[in-house]
């Protein structure tokens, strides 16, 4: 068959899903990823994910307290962090059906994803990514890894500082960043900067890899 015979067959299978019933049902696979997501650290996120067909109502799940909803006043308004995820009716569709998983829909530019602020979170992709049968290993992985998180020492000023070893954006290794003005580590992938006189928050971002002054008195 042609290209163009292969283009028309999927133009038609992305139209014979039905959007309403489409929001429903991916509103419950939402709701089963769900319940084994647990972890112990609090998560400051809402996820907002929509169909591109449905405007006037989308899905929000609070991670801080693990609530789902399509009312967004029923969600914390307090927290600033935000991803938004928004594909078609016929992409999910798909999705649902289980012609495509959830890691390779992730992969694809079937959707389009904002975060705010544009910070990397390894529990929010996981929680997109996985199936639902695999979201409770991988909360128990990665509590593991946060319990052993892993720190590295910086000399920045003459001061020996411990930090976090990963760039909170896109988990880049700093033992290859480097010191600029005497007071700031810079990543070696995007250039963010983060301030050693100020705990090691970034810059120009909502993000930090929680400096501690190992000499104790900032001198």
């Amino acid at each position: 068959s042609s290209v163009q015979d292969i283009l028309d067959r999927r133009k038609e299978s992305l139209t014979t899903y039905n959007p309403e019933t489409t929001f429903n049902l991916l509103l419950n696979e939402l709701q089963s990823k769900l319940v084994d997501f647990e972890l112990t650290h609090e998560m400051e996120v809402i996820l907002k994910f929509s169909l591109n067909e449905i405007t006037e109502k989308s899905i929000y799940i609070d991670f801080k307290t693990l609530e789902i909803s399509t009312d967004p006043l029923h969600i914390s308004p307090t927290s600033n962090n935000l991803y938004e995820i928004s594909a078609s009716t016929g992409d999910i569709g798909r999705l649902l059906d289980g012609y495509q998983n959830w890691d390779d829909f992730m992969l694809s530019f079937r959707h389009k994803l904002h975060r705010s602020p544009d910070v990397y979170q390894v529990a929010i992709n996981g929680f997109l990514i996985m199936e639902k049968e695999d979201i409770n290993a991988f909360c128990s992985n990665l509590m593991r890894l946060e319990n052993q998180k892993e720190r590295i020492i910086v000399e920045v000023g003459g001061i020996d500082y411990s930090v976090d070893k990963f760039c909170p954006h896109q988990g880049t290794d700093l033992s290859s960043g480097w010191i600029e003005e005497g007071r700031y580590l810079v990543c070696p992938k995007h250039r963010w900067m983060f301030d050693m006189e100020n705990d090691g928050k970034a810059l120009e971002a909502d993000a930090t890899i929680n400096a501690v002054d190992l000499d104790g008195d900032g001198s």
